[in-house]
């Protein structure tokens, strides 16, 4: 499910195959779309600007729509085998992330709207660890939190979109700390859920706030 800056709802459809559109708050829906790669296990994602993306869950290409899903057009394909999460930064800038020969993470980029993707290098944390989440503002920072069934080196961490081409990462906050989900607040500030156990409570630097997910 995701919301437009407009307010309305889109959700992808196991059933039918593509997205529904609800513009009455979910009291009512319409199906927009119809594609069967697109199911339950699809990703989507809806920039500030309105711009909907859907990827399928498998390898493919990425559909996306200008004018709340009533027309729909395709990126080039993208090169990642299972998607595990997509983001748009804008309308041109999205980032998709999974796992490339089904087994090592990766993440993905277009600064274009799809027609042309870069890969960033994740170096040894993309064998030995797994993307939580991925975030990025309108300036080119990227904010990548990794995790590990053991926390080592798992925390949250920063590039932008030339240096993390050359594995440039800073390891920006909350290290060996295990987290899955990161937003930015209305002031810009990343605000991140550690993942269940990991942490208890709130923990605020500058730039960065930590909640606690209770097991």
């Amino acid at each position: 499910l995701a919301v437009g800056p407009n307010g309305y709802l889109y959700s992808t459809s196991s059933e039918m195959g593509g997205l529904s559109r609800s513009m009455d708050e979910g009291l009512t829906w319409q199906h927009v779309f119809s594609n069967e790669t697109i199911t339950g296990g699809a990703h989507m994602t809806v920039s500030n600007q309105g711009r909907i993306y859907l990827v399928p869950e498998l390898f493919g290409e990425v559909f996306y729509s200008d004018n709340n899903g009533d027309i729909w057009h395709t990126s080039s394909m993208f090169p990642a085998c299972l998607v595990e999460g997509m983001y748009a930064v804008s309308n041109d800038t999205l980032m998709i992330w999974g796992t490339d020969g089904c087994s090592t993470e990766s993440l993905h980029f277009t600064l274009d709207g799809g027609a042309t993707w870069c890969s960033a290098n994740l170096g040894s944390l993309g064998e030995t660890h797994h993307i939580g989440d991925v975030i990025a503002n309108e300036s080119g920072d990227v904010f990548v939190s990794f995790w590990s069934n053991n926390a080592q080196n798992d925390g949250i961490y920063r590039s932008d979109y030339t240096d993390m081409v050359h594995w440039d990462w800073e390891l920006a906050a909350f290290p060996n700390v295990s987290i899955k989900d990161l937003e930015f607040d209305p002031d810009g500030n990343v605000v991140a859920v550690a993942s269940a156990g990991e942490f208890n409570g709130i923990q605020q630097i500058p730039g960065f706030y930590l909640a606690g997910n209770a097991a």
